[in-house]
């Protein structure tokens, strides 16, 4: 039985945690030169990461490498890009509407580097020496090296989205969702390049052919699969990428890069991820267009291929993060402006603990491996929080970025 419990602030003790990190970015020069379903507190329109639907690529068949080509270490704008290093727990940021990557102090969110990337920077992954940023408006993935230096930037397919590493047998490898093509390229690290890729059928879950009518829209090229965000199992075996045409969860080979099956998803899903021990999938899901917003987390039992629990959070769950010490899961609520805290009863059973309001729009949320800090974008206001993770309490505000949409706090061992 799923317990829920009062989202009031006041709904059980908590002790506020004394944050304090080191200085998170490395002295370097001058910083380079520099919008999901609609409704409120959404600027993206039908496409989950708000640039055009485009065409697709035409690839077709597992295997296939897609846009493949040679490692580039520049910019859209052919300008070669250096990163400084970044340091344990550096906050950064994807600034869409400014094609920039954000770099926050993690200890006052004070903006301490800002690098120009490629059209649309969205969402963010961490390997153990890499950053990957996708970069939906210039069909590039940046590939940040963690101890700085020039940043490689790889073609990939038509519109790439969301983005995760490859872990245990799949080291090496960044995974990516293609929007408009409907498949889930491998990106290798060090080649920089495209060097598989599984095209999802054309057939979801329970043999669905589109999304419910609440997301759908009069746009012949919004069609097929359209997967958004990815997750990696934590053998590297398996990938799992949340889609929107079916509202399913793909499941992908990655040894053969072909889809083996699919399950129940989320409508209008914008993030998937796994439990630290691979059992569960956490879907996060907005919902529809302007209606028939979707309030629940969905819990996924990765064994049985069956749903588990519906985590009620709030209207148009967008953000879902979990902490690898306790299993707490940190939420958002877009169109109500809530950061959740749901915990782990330890009998299969989540209880919602407390809640903070940040105002409409709130969506990306990460947390730093230490369990020390939250950190929240407002993608309406463009703000980026800092929050201690038992109390919800605010510890800074960054100064308004333009489009924040995602965020990562680096770790280093």
């Amino acid at each position: 039985m799923q317990r829920i419990g009062s989202c009031g602030q006041a709904s059980r003790p908590m002790s506020r945690r004394v944050f304090s990190a080191g200085l998170a970015v490395a002295t370097a020069g001058a910083a380079l030169g520099l919008a999901g379903c609609g409704g409120p507190g959404g600027s993206d329109g039908d496409s989950a990461d708000g640039a055009g639907s485009g065409d697709a690529d035409g690839q077709s068949g597992a295997g296939s490498q897609g846009n493949a080509g040679a490692q580039d270490d520049s910019s859209s704008s052919g300008q070669v890009i250096q990163m400084p290093a970044l340091g344990q727990n550096a906050v950064c940021v994807t600034e869409y509407a400014n094609n920039a990557l954000v770099v926050l102090d993690p200890t006052t969110g004070a903006v301490v580097e800002r690098v120009t990337l490629g059209v649309n920077p969205a969402y963010l992954a961490q390997s153990a020496d890499a950053l990957a940023v996708t970069c939906t408006g210039s069909s590039q993935v940046a590939i940040v090296p963690l101890a700085g230096g020039p940043v490689a930037m790889a073609q990939v397919g038509t519109q790439p989205l969301g983005v995760c590493a490859g872990v245990g047998s799949s080291a090496g490898r960044f995974y990516v969702t293609d929007y408009n093509a409907g498949c889930i390229h491998g990106v290798d690290q060090a080649l920089a390049s495209v060097v598989g890729t599984a095209v999802l059928g054309g057939v979801g879950y329970q043999n669905r052919i589109e999304p419910p009518e609440c997301c759908r829209r009069n746009d012949p090229t919004a069609q097929g699969r359209r997967p958004v965000s990815v997750a990696c199992s934590p053998d590297g075996a398996t990938v799992y990428a949340a889609t929107y045409g079916t509202y399913d969860l793909a499941v992908v080979d990655v040894a053969s890069m072909a889809e083996t099956g699919q399950m129940d998803g989320t409508v209008g899903p914008r993030k998937v991820i796994l439990s630290p021990d691979g059992s569960w999938a956490f879907l996060a899901g907005v919902g529809g267009e302007s209606s028939e917003r979707e309030t629940d987390l969905i819990v996924m039992d990765l064994a049985t291929q069956k749903r588990q629990a519906r985590i009620p959070i709030g209207a148009g769950v967008a953000g879902v993060c979990q902490s690898i010490q306790d299993g707490v899961l940190f939420c958002t609520a877009r169109d109500d402006g809530l950061v959740v805290r749901v915990e782990p009863d330890g009998d299969g059973a989540w209880a919602v603990t407390l809640d903070t309001q940040l105002g409409i729009g709130v969506e990306s949320v990460a947390l730093s491996a230490d369990g020390s800090l939250l950190v929240v974008c407002n993608n309406q206001t463009g703000v980026v929080w800092g929050l201690d993770p038992v109390s919800l309490e605010v510890l800074w505000e960054s100064e308004p970025l333009a489009a924040p949409k995602d965020a990562l706090v680096i770790s280093k061992g």
